[in-house]
């Protein structure tokens, strides 16, 4: 299929600033009105991009908050070793074009060379962000879990040979089939998590479950059930909660001082999360005294520990890298050479959180990118990081079509969606990224179609077909969405123009031929 469509299973991808050689905590710029007393609301993106501006000013010296910027800070930059100052502009932009609200870093050979607040701390824009803030980060948090299993090998406390069921009582027979390290990089052949489970009834699912969806170690299904049996498995092993164990074993050893396995509502120095309508997300997480939220310095602590081999050595990690390179493992996607490790990249979301962690190896840079207002642009963000940091030409990327439509549709209904799409290429040339647009229309539709729109998902795909009349692609996804809705002679007659376009297009041909009878 035509690398503009999502893969099943796959994530979707796809101000106080400080230059510093050490973990100082930056004050918080809160604008205040002409009596001096601090603003209650910061009710208008102005507003916002103001504690930006003023944020940069402190970091440069004309404002001071809590200390002046470090000397050997202000000497490094300087020397041009990275251009801090790109990263402000590419800070910056981004906020300005509405994608990115959060927190920057980069370090380079265990050193913190830049780190950057952007934005505000949740939807009322009541706080401006801070370096302190801790955000969820999403499947990177299922690292902790991977790594604890490893760890627990190397105790003697399991193997990662072991069936689940030696560890968790009451499973059918899959139990036995199913081997710890299948959990590790999702070949377990678990389905994915029953829409709405959360709590107990998790593992109740897993112990009614009949059957796999194929044999263990035979495909490949990036599922949280995966995370749900990882858990019990470590906490069996382990003989204590999750949390106790990371917090022992992981958060503590790697110096991540700040990070908090599920903070109360309204506790300190916790950003929350929003959509673009500045919405809150809802309360809650399905595993609760699972899901650790951090800060950016935290997030590279773990980076750094990994590297160090202080938990385990680097060699047993490389061992766990993913085959295929697009397919994320227990660590997420590791890049090997010759049996080493050269980059760790990770992407993770949750509801409206999103983060990136990429740890290039070789060269010693790292970067985090953390936000609590996604719009699947964090994996740009750090690629334009890297390129500064490189000293290379960077692109400050644009906003999803596929978020915004996605979020109209379904706020406002689907004509709403299809009228401001229309008024796209006029009014936000400058905001969206109108060269990415037939592959962000056909992510919309794929979303649709999956999420039980199937009458919406056909008529945007017959929208894509018509404004990309040669696109093998479109032509080819119009038919899977006419044949999911029982249009088997207009399908075929889609799938015949894809053929016509691409005729190596195996997907079409396969179609064609189940539809003709041949």
């Amino acid at each position: 299929m035509a690398s503009v469509r999502p893969k099943p299973g796959e994530a979707l991808y796809r101000s106080a600033q400080w230059n510093c050689f050490s973990f100082a905590a930056v004050h918080a710029i809160i604008p205040r009105d002409a009596s001096g007393a601090k603003l209650k609301n910061l009710n208008s993106i102005a507003a916002t991009r103001a504690l930006a501006r003023l944020a940069t000013m402190a970091a440069a010296g004309v404002l001071v908050l809590g200390g002046a910027v470090p000397a050997q800070a202000a000497a490094h930059s300087r020397a041009g070793a990275i251009d801090t100052a790109a990263l402000d502009r590419l800070a910056e932009q981004a906020h300005a074009r509405g994608l990115f609200n959060g927190t920057l870093l980069v370090a380079r050979n265990g050193r913190i060379v830049y780190q950057r607040a952007t934005g505000v701390a949740d939807g009322a824009r009541t706080r401006a962000l801070t370096t302190r803030d801790r955000f969820g980060i999403g499947s990177i948090g299922k690292e902790f879990s991977a790594v604890a299993l490893m760890m627990l090998e190397r105790q003697g406390a399991l193997r990662l040979d072991d069936p689940v069921s030696r560890f968790v009582p009451g499973l059918p027979a899959w139990g036995d089939q199913v081997l710890v390290r299948h959990l590790l990089d999702y070949t377990s052949g678990l389905p994915g998590l029953r829409p709405n489970a959360a709590g107990d009834s998790l593992l109740a699912d897993l112990r009614a479950l009949p059957a796999l969806q194929f044999a263990p170690g035979t495909g490949y299904l990036y599922s949280n059930n995966n995370i749900v049996l990882r858990r019990s498995v470590l906490e069996a092993a382990a003989r204590t909660s999750f949390a106790d164990y990371a917090q022992r074993m992981l958060l503590r050893p790697c110096g991540m001082r700040d990070a908090v396995i599920d903070p109360p509502p309204g506790a300190a120095d916790v950003a929350a999360a929003f959509d673009n309508d500045f919405v809150g997300d809802a309360a809650g997480e399905a595993m609760p005294g699972f899901w650790i939220r951090v800060t950016a310095n935290d997030l590279y602590r773990w980076s750094e520990c990994l590297k160090s081999g202080r938990l385990l050595p680097v060699e047993t990690l490389a061992r766990h890298a993913n085959a295929d390179p697009k397919k994320d493992g227990a660590l997420g996607r590791i890049s090997l050479a010759n049996g080493a490790i050269q980059r760790h990249r990770h992407q993770g979301s949750s509801y409206n959180f999103e983060a990136w962690l990429e740890a290039d190896w070789a060269d010693g840079t790292t970067v985090v990118v953390l936000t609590n207002n996604k719009n699947f642009r964090v994996g740009e963000l750090a690629q334009a990081a890297f390129d500064i940091a490189g000293g290379k030409p960077y692109v400050v990327p644009k906003r999803s079509i596929f978020l915004a439509l996605r979020d109209r549709i379904a706020k406002q209904g689907f004509d709403a969606g299809m009228a401001w799409l229309r008024t796209l290429p006029q009014a936000e040339a400058e905001t969206y990224d109108l060269a990415a647009q037939e592959g962000d229309l056909n992510r919309t539709a794929y979303y649709l179609l999956q999420n039980g729109k199937r009458d919406d998902a056909v008529r945007l795909f017959r929208h894509i077909a018509d404004a990309y009349p040669a696109s093998a692609n479109a032509w080819d996804s119009l038919g899977e969405a006419l044949e999911a809705a029982g249009e088997g002679e207009e399908a075929l007659t889609s799938y015949r123009k894809a053929l016509a376009l691409d005729p190596a297009l195996t997907s079409s041909r396969d179609a064609v031929a189940r539809l003709s009878g041949r």
